[in-house]
């Protein structure tokens, strides 16, 4: 596998990360309340 490949792939894992760390930072507060109401005993 070539580097090239392999940033890309590398990029698409990072951007739905980047995208929810700034979904969070955004909404702290509802994000808190959703962890909240999330069930870890639904898994």
């Amino acid at each position: 596998m070539s580097f090239a490949t392999f940033g890309k792939i590398l990029l698409l894992l990072i951007w739905p990360l980047l995208f929810l760390v700034i979904l969070y930072f955004n909404d702290k507060e509802k994000f808190k309340q959703r962890l909240k109401q999330f069930k870890w005993k639904d898994w």
